[in-house]
Protein backbone atom coordinates (compact mmCIF):
# COMPACT_ATOMS: atom_id res chain seq x y z
CA UNK A 1 0.00 0.00 0.00
CA UNK A 2 1.12 3.43 -1.18
CA UNK A 3 0.42 5.10 2.73
CA UNK A 4 3.24 2.44 3.79
CA UNK A 5 6.05 2.45 1.58
CA UNK A 6 5.58 6.25 1.44
CA UNK A 7 5.19 5.60 -2.43
CA UNK A 8 3.70 8.88 -4.23
CA UNK A 9 2.61 8.02 -7.88
CA UNK A 10 0.67 11.37 -8.31
CA UNK A 11 2.69 13.78 -9.94
CA UNK A 12 1.29 17.16 -10.34
CA UNK A 13 2.10 18.17 -14.30
CA UNK A 14 1.89 22.09 -13.34
CA UNK A 15 4.92 24.01 -14.39
CA UNK A 16 7.68 24.00 -11.92
CA UNK A 17 5.50 22.31 -9.20
CA UNK A 18 6.48 18.32 -9.20
CA UNK A 19 4.34 17.72 -5.92
CA UNK A 20 3.64 13.86 -5.75
CA UNK A 21 0.99 12.72 -3.70
CA UNK A 22 -0.53 9.35 -2.46
CA UNK A 23 -4.02 9.25 -3.78
CA UNK A 24 -5.51 11.09 -7.25
CA UNK A 25 -7.93 12.62 -5.15
CA UNK A 26 -5.43 14.52 -3.29
CA UNK A 27 -3.76 15.41 -6.49
CA UNK A 28 -7.37 16.40 -7.61
CA UNK A 29 -7.56 18.82 -4.59
CA UNK A 30 -3.95 20.07 -4.87
CA UNK A 31 -4.93 21.14 -8.99
CA UNK A 32 -8.09 22.52 -8.05
CA UNK A 33 -5.61 24.93 -6.00
CA UNK A 34 -3.34 25.42 -9.03
CA UNK A 35 -6.31 26.55 -11.16
CA UNK A 36 -7.96 28.61 -8.81
CA UNK A 37 -11.13 26.53 -8.62
CA UNK A 38 -13.02 25.78 -5.45
CA UNK A 39 -16.26 23.45 -5.94
CA UNK A 40 -16.25 22.39 -2.57
CA UNK A 41 -18.85 24.66 -0.51
CA UNK A 42 -20.19 25.31 2.95
CA UNK A 43 -23.63 24.55 3.37
CA UNK A 44 -24.76 26.66 5.99
CA UNK A 45 -27.58 29.08 6.16
CA UNK A 46 -25.82 32.60 4.18
CA UNK A 47 -22.55 30.72 4.64
CA UNK A 48 -20.07 31.66 1.54
CA UNK A 49 -17.44 29.59 2.27
CA UNK A 50 -15.34 27.94 -0.76
CA UNK A 51 -12.24 25.51 -0.75
CA UNK A 52 -10.53 23.46 -3.27
CA UNK A 53 -9.48 20.91 -0.40
CA UNK A 54 -13.26 18.85 0.46
CA UNK A 55 -11.67 17.88 3.63
CA UNK A 56 -11.18 21.68 4.78
CA UNK A 57 -15.39 21.67 4.53
CA UNK A 58 -15.30 19.59 7.32
CA UNK A 59 -12.61 21.80 9.31
CA UNK A 60 -14.33 24.73 8.70
CA UNK A 61 -17.93 24.00 10.10
CA UNK A 62 -15.91 22.45 13.28
CA UNK A 63 -13.75 25.86 14.02
CA UNK A 64 -16.52 28.61 12.38
CA UNK A 65 -20.21 26.87 13.53
CA UNK A 66 -19.03 24.80 16.19
CA UNK A 67 -20.84 21.68 14.10
CA UNK A 68 -19.84 18.89 16.20
CA UNK A 69 -21.93 16.00 14.55
CA UNK A 70 -25.21 17.79 15.34
CA UNK A 71 -27.61 18.37 12.30
CA UNK A 72 -30.03 20.55 13.90
CA UNK A 73 -29.30 23.73 13.54
CA UNK A 74 -30.96 26.91 15.36
CA UNK A 75 -31.92 29.65 12.88
CA UNK A 76 -32.54 32.18 15.66
CA UNK A 77 -31.09 35.89 14.45
CA UNK A 78 -27.03 35.84 15.74
CA UNK A 79 -27.48 32.63 17.35
CA UNK A 80 -26.11 29.79 15.24
CA UNK A 81 -26.38 26.83 18.03
CA UNK A 82 -26.78 23.16 16.89
CA UNK A 83 -28.25 20.71 18.58
CA UNK A 84 -28.19 16.41 18.16
CA UNK A 85 -32.40 16.45 17.65
CA UNK A 86 -35.29 18.01 16.74
CA UNK A 87 -36.45 18.01 20.36
CA UNK A 88 -33.36 19.36 21.88
CA UNK A 89 -33.54 22.36 19.18
CA UNK A 90 -36.92 22.76 20.22
CA UNK A 91 -36.32 23.30 23.75
CA UNK A 92 -33.82 25.54 23.15
CA UNK A 93 -36.16 27.32 20.77
CA UNK A 94 -38.58 28.00 24.20
CA UNK A 95 -35.58 29.96 25.29
CA UNK A 96 -35.41 32.56 22.67
CA UNK A 97 -39.35 32.74 22.50
CA UNK A 98 -39.49 32.84 26.64
CA UNK A 99 -42.11 29.89 25.88
CA UNK A 100 -42.63 27.48 28.84
CA UNK A 101 -44.97 25.08 28.08
CA UNK A 102 -43.76 22.36 30.68
CA UNK A 103 -45.57 22.59 34.63
CA UNK A 104 -45.32 21.83 37.65
CA UNK A 105 -48.35 19.47 38.45
CA UNK A 106 -47.32 20.04 42.18
CA UNK A 107 -50.71 21.52 44.33
CA UNK A 108 -50.53 25.35 43.72
CA UNK A 109 -46.88 24.75 42.19
CA UNK A 110 -46.52 28.05 39.36
CA UNK A 111 -43.16 26.62 38.59
CA UNK A 112 -42.91 26.16 34.36
CA UNK A 113 -39.94 25.73 32.36
CA UNK A 114 -38.74 25.77 28.50
CA UNK A 115 -38.37 21.53 28.68
CA UNK A 116 -39.90 18.77 30.75
CA UNK A 117 -36.38 17.54 32.57
CA UNK A 118 -36.19 21.30 33.90
CA UNK A 119 -39.73 20.57 35.49
CA UNK A 120 -38.64 16.68 37.18
CA UNK A 121 -35.57 18.30 38.48
CA UNK A 122 -37.49 21.07 40.36
CA UNK A 123 -39.60 18.90 41.68
CA UNK A 124 -37.23 16.49 42.73
CA UNK A 125 -35.23 19.09 44.50
CA UNK A 126 -38.18 21.47 45.32
CA UNK A 127 -41.31 19.10 46.36
CA UNK A 128 -39.83 15.70 47.18
CA UNK A 129 -36.31 16.20 48.52
CA UNK A 130 -37.27 16.19 52.16
CA UNK A 131 -40.97 13.81 51.66
CA UNK A 132 -39.59 10.26 52.34
CA UNK A 133 -37.20 10.78 54.80
CA UNK A 134 -38.79 10.18 57.96
CA UNK A 135 -39.48 12.03 61.52
CA UNK A 136 -38.96 15.28 61.80
CA UNK A 137 -37.37 16.05 58.44
CA UNK A 138 -40.39 16.32 56.67
CA UNK A 139 -41.39 19.47 58.28
CA UNK A 140 -41.68 22.64 56.01
CA UNK A 141 -40.59 25.33 58.24
CA UNK A 142 -39.41 27.70 55.83
CA UNK A 143 -42.79 29.74 54.86
CA UNK A 144 -43.13 31.96 51.91
CA UNK A 145 -44.38 35.72 53.05
CA UNK A 146 -45.11 37.13 49.74
CA UNK A 147 -48.61 37.77 49.53
CA UNK A 148 -51.34 35.12 48.86
CA UNK A 149 -48.41 32.73 47.74
CA UNK A 150 -48.14 30.71 51.31
CA UNK A 151 -45.96 27.88 50.29
CA UNK A 152 -43.64 26.23 52.47
CA UNK A 153 -40.07 24.82 52.32
CA UNK A 154 -37.99 22.77 54.02
CA UNK A 155 -35.18 24.55 53.15
CA UNK A 156 -34.16 28.17 53.64
CA UNK A 157 -31.99 27.39 50.33
CA UNK A 158 -35.14 26.05 48.61
CA UNK A 159 -37.05 29.24 50.14
CA UNK A 160 -34.51 31.67 48.57
CA UNK A 161 -34.62 29.93 45.22
CA UNK A 162 -38.54 30.47 45.30
CA UNK A 163 -38.27 33.96 46.35
CA UNK A 164 -36.43 34.46 43.45
CA UNK A 165 -39.45 33.67 41.15
CA UNK A 166 -41.35 36.60 42.93
CA UNK A 167 -38.97 39.42 42.94
CA UNK A 168 -37.85 38.18 39.15
CA UNK A 169 -34.37 37.60 40.33
CA UNK A 170 -31.87 35.26 38.63
CA UNK A 171 -28.86 34.71 39.53
CA UNK A 172 -27.35 32.03 38.64
CA UNK A 173 -25.95 32.36 35.36
CA UNK A 174 -24.44 30.10 32.49
CA UNK A 175 -20.70 30.74 32.20
CA UNK A 176 -20.58 29.51 28.25
CA UNK A 177 -19.25 33.14 26.60
CA UNK A 178 -21.42 34.97 25.44
CA UNK A 179 -24.59 32.86 26.42
CA UNK A 180 -27.09 35.33 28.34
CA UNK A 181 -28.85 32.31 29.81
CA UNK A 182 -30.20 33.29 33.93
CA UNK A 183 -32.32 31.99 35.97
CA UNK A 184 -33.60 31.70 39.53
CA UNK A 185 -32.71 28.28 40.52
CA UNK A 186 -28.98 26.92 40.05
CA UNK A 187 -29.59 23.54 39.17
CA UNK A 188 -31.32 25.16 35.94
CA UNK A 189 -27.87 26.05 34.74
CA UNK A 190 -26.70 22.56 34.95
CA UNK A 191 -29.69 21.57 32.90
CA UNK A 192 -29.50 24.36 30.57
CA UNK A 193 -25.52 23.64 29.38
CA UNK A 194 -26.20 19.96 29.44
CA UNK A 195 -29.05 20.31 26.65
CA UNK A 196 -28.06 23.61 25.02
CA UNK A 197 -24.28 23.83 24.85
CA UNK A 198 -24.16 20.16 25.14
CA UNK A 199 -21.77 19.98 28.17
Amino acid sequence: MNVHNNVRPYACDWPGCGKRFLASALLKYHLNIHNNVKPYACDWPACEYRTAYYPCVHLHKLQVHKMYGHKYPCDWPECGKQFANKQTLGYHINVHKNVKPYACDWYKCEYRSTNHSSVLIHKKHVHTKHMNTGGHNNKKLFACLWPECGKQFASKPTLTDHMNVHNNVKPYACDWPECGFRTHYAPNVRLHKKHVHKI
